[in-house]
């Protein structure tokens, strides 16, 4: 909207108006607003006074106010690329994420080299929980303003989040040289670097954080989790315990605390106490509860947490917490209850991934295989490959003698072994996994039974050793892939680029009794496990399946027990194992002295 004559501001208020906003970048939020409003009177008319004023209510927290000036500002200047940002900016702050995604597409329109709209677009698309689009944002960002590291950050940012973490390392290494002493981006890094296996790394950068003033529960949670890493056992615990005690209310600090507890206590059951606890301390915080109701679910005391989901789902119910509910039942026994627990939900519930999943899975508990598959279609065909909904579909079909469930597993042809040479340098690596393994028991939300897990990212570790290990794996996979047909329609085939990333490695080490138990890999595209020392009674010829890998059998929780594996591997040592990773698999229970020690990972196409 051109501005009349009449509504041109003369020198001397073009000269206040700059004063203002000088006031502003002072932090003299109080007195700019008092300047903009006497400007605001006599210039009704002027876009640049109402943007102003905006921003200044703002600062000075009048954030209804700043709404109005901001929707004032706007009809005066609809094409403001800056004042499209800053409205966006304050709608972050109200909540109104989708008004304010909207904002920033508008303003990214009008100026296509606004590093600031860009960045601010991509942060707010991360918590629209659109990592994808967020990239694409802070690409442009980097485009535009090359030096900036923010920009860099942000890019980081989605990149980790869409499981690409040696791209988000190296972007957030760049932010770091382009501003080495910004704590955020410090503590980013360090948190890439750990997720890649170089936990003294992380604590170098968390250290940098720390000297420069940052002193949020964020840093000492990752600070502990790299200790962990490292093999500072003691000291993580300790710090995780500082953690919880000089912020009660971070109720990931509690999580961590009660799993560091599972694994490396003497009893395991202090490490639900302290959840327990901690909601008592803060009985209206339902992250907490919820931490408390999972740990409980992971560790098959589904009547306990059953308390606290239904405490739960009386404040505020969720498509999340109904399936929370749900597997409580089923772990319970109880298949009438958890399909109550999903019934008459509404509509924008079943477009929920995790509620999808849930209904799935309790429709195969309930024996409605017809159901089950129905749902799991529906959901694959706008959820995309969901690994959990691929293997409830794939039991599904089983259950209704439906050819699909062969060529969706293909068992004898998707499952692949190859024996690697490691003569020179399996016993030193055996040696070296033997030395990672310092946990008591297993991992809570893991597969292991009667055995332990390797804490961090194995595979990125600097023994040489390990790289050796690395190399000889991905030399496999490209040979693998290479083999496998081509099917357009195929939810794992199609995917096959014939190149692959690492999303997780550790290693497992089992006991005599112990066990993988059925389950599936639901972070996972490729899936695998290497085999570096087996006991006798694995190794040996037997028929009765001790130790074997097996193929095609779904979880117990399920209780489909006369489903039988579908295709068992024998062990060797230097065998490596790969396969979808929506396969159900699990290993048959063995009994010897002698411990079962593997390595695995998950990856994904690139």
């Amino acid at each position: 909207m051109m501005a009349s004559p009449s509504s041109l501001p003369t020198p001397s208020q073009v000269r206040r108006l700059n004063d203002a906003a000088t006031l502003l970048a002072q932090g003299k939020a109080r007195e700019a607003l008092q300047a903009t409003r006497s400007l605001a009177i006599e210039l009704p008319a002027v876009g640049k006074v109402r943007h102003l004023l905006a921003l200044t209510l703002k600062a000075t927290g009048e954030l209804g106010a700043a709404r109005q000036a901001f929707a004032a500002a706007e009809q005066l200047d609809p094409n403001d690329a800056q004042l499209l940002t800053n409205h966006a900016n304050l709608l972050v702050a109200l909540g109104e994420l989708g008004a304010a995604l909207e904002k920033y597409r508008r303003a990214t329109q009008t100026d296509s080299v606004n590093v600031e709209t860009w960045i601010n677009y991509s942060v707010a698309l991360m918590r629209a929980d659109d990592p994808q689009a967020a990239r694409d944002a802070a690409v442009r960002a980097t485009e535009a303003a090359s030096r900036w590291p923010a920009a860099w950050h942000a890019l980081g940012s989605a990149q980790r989040a869409l499981g690409d973490t040696e791209a988000a390392a190296a972007s957030l290494r760049i932010a770091v040289s382009l501003d080495p002493n910004n704590p955020p981006t410090r503590l980013a890094l360090g948190v890439a670097e750990r997720l890649l296996g170089h936990s003294h790394t992380a604590l170098e950068h968390y250290q940098v954080a720390e000297n420069f003033g940052m002193r949020s529960p964020e840093l000492l949670d990752a600070k502990a989790s790299a200790l962990l890493d490292a093999g500072d056992v003691d000291t993580a615990i300790a710090l995780a315990r500082e953690l919880c005690d000089r912020h009660p209310a971070y109720a990931p600090g509690h999580l961590l605390l009660a799993e560091m507890l599972w694994e490396h206590s003497a009893e395991a059951a202090s490490a639900i106490e302290v959840l327990q606890n901690s909601v008592l301390g803060n009985p209206a915080d339902s992250r907490l509860r919820r931490n408390v109701a999972e740990l409980l679910l992971a560790a098959q005391r589904p009547q306990e947490a059953l308390v606290h989901i239904e405490t739960l789902r009386r404040q505020a119910d969720s498509a999340e917490l109904a399936a929370l509910a749900a597997e409580a039942h089923w772990q319970s026994a109880d298949p009438v209850g958890a399909l109550e627990a999903l019934a008459d939900a509404p509509a924008t519930w079943r477009r929920n991934v995790t509620w999808r999943r849930s209904q799935v899975r309790v429709l195969l508990a309930a024996r409605r295989p017809e159901l089950a598959a129905q749902a799991a279609e529906e959901t694959l065909a706008w959820a995309g490959y969901d690994q959990a909904l691929l293997a409830s579909l794939s039991t599904a079909w089983r259950l209704l003698d439906d050819p699909r469930e062969q060529w969706l597993c293909h068992y004898e042809g998707l499952v692949c072994s190859a024996d690697l040479d490691v003569d020179d340098w399996i016993e030193e690596l055996r040696e070296v996994l033997l030395g990672l393994h310092r946990a008591h028991r297993a991992p809570l939300r893991q597969s292991l039974r009667l055995g332990s897990q390797t804490s961090g990212n194995l595979l990125g570790r600097t023994e040489p050793v390990i790289a050796k290990l690395r190399s000889a794996l991905q030399e496999t996979i490209v040979s693998t892939l290479a083999t496998l047909p081509r099917d357009e329609h195929h939810p794992f085939l199609t995917r096959n680029s014939g190149r692959t990333r690492f999303a997780g490695s550790w290693s497992a080490k089992l006991y005599s009794g112990g066990q993988h138990v059925n389950h599936f890999h639901q972070e996972g595209w490729l899936s695998s496990t290497f085999y570096v020392q087996l006991p006798p009674s694995v190794t040996s010829d037997s028929t009765n399946g001790t130790g074997c890998l097996q193929f095609g059998q779904p979880d117990e929780t399920l209780r489909l027990s006369h489903l039988k594996p579908r295709l068992m591997i024998r062990p060797k040592v230097g065998r490596l194992v790969l396969f979808p990773s929506y396969l159900w698999h699990g290993t048959v229970p063995f009994t010897d002295t002698v411990a079962r020690l593997t390595v695995a990972f998950d990856a994904h196409p690139v």
